[in-house]
């Protein structure tokens, strides 16, 4: 007789399981009572978030413009110390991608959303202590770059209010929509 040995199965790999409500999950516009009031106005919402990526989303690609104004206002920093805020806030910019990226797909927009911008306001907050030591600034500017990418992702959704299929007879509204976040 042969003893029969139980085949060990290979250990899963471990999942991130971030908590969220199942609402957000909804991929479908039309169950959900908050996407119908979205469907209402898809125009009002569309422009209100275009303006949130324009005035959120590349700040720190504007840095060259800042470096001036700081100094007119009397930021007594070496050029090394700006250079740092900067790479700072680069590198900031372009580790959120995965990060949000997952909350994005697990937890849906309106989480990634809220994150985000509450990431950014706590790097307002803490650019506005530069009086008080240049690590502010730099902590600040992190934060921004960091969450400012993040702030783009959930207005992307907001895509899927406007007809784009072009074999539906739609308008292309969704393209449109796009191309105005892309710029």
């Amino acid at each position: 007789l042969r003893a029969e040995i139980p085949l060990l199965k290979e250990p899963s790999p471990p999942r991130l399981i971030l908590p969220c409500d199942s609402r957000s999950m909804s991929l479908s516009l039309d169950d959900d009572p908050y996407h119908a009031r979205l469907k209402r106005r898809p125009i009002l919402y569309g422009t209100i978030g275009v303006i949130h990526t324009l005035l959120t989303a590349g700040i720190v690609f504007g840095w060259a413009s800042l470096l001036p104004v700081l100094r007119s206002e009397g930021v007594d920093l070496t050029p090394s110390d700006f250079a740092r805020i900067f790479t700072h806030g680069a590198i900031g910019n372009y580790m959120s991608s995965l990060p949000f990226g997952l909350v994005l797909d697990r937890c849906g927009p309106k989480l990634c959303g809220i994150i985000s911008s509450t990431l950014f306001a706590a790097g307002l907050i803490s650019c506005s202590f530069l009086d008080t030591s240049s690590k502010w600034l730099d902590l600040g500017f992190t934060l921004i770059g960091f969450a400012g990418p993040a702030i783009q992702l959930p207005t992307l959704h907001l895509a899927r209010l406007f007809s784009g299929e072009a074999k539906e007879g739609g308008g292309g509204g969704a393209a449109i929509f796009m191309s105005c976040q892309a710029a």
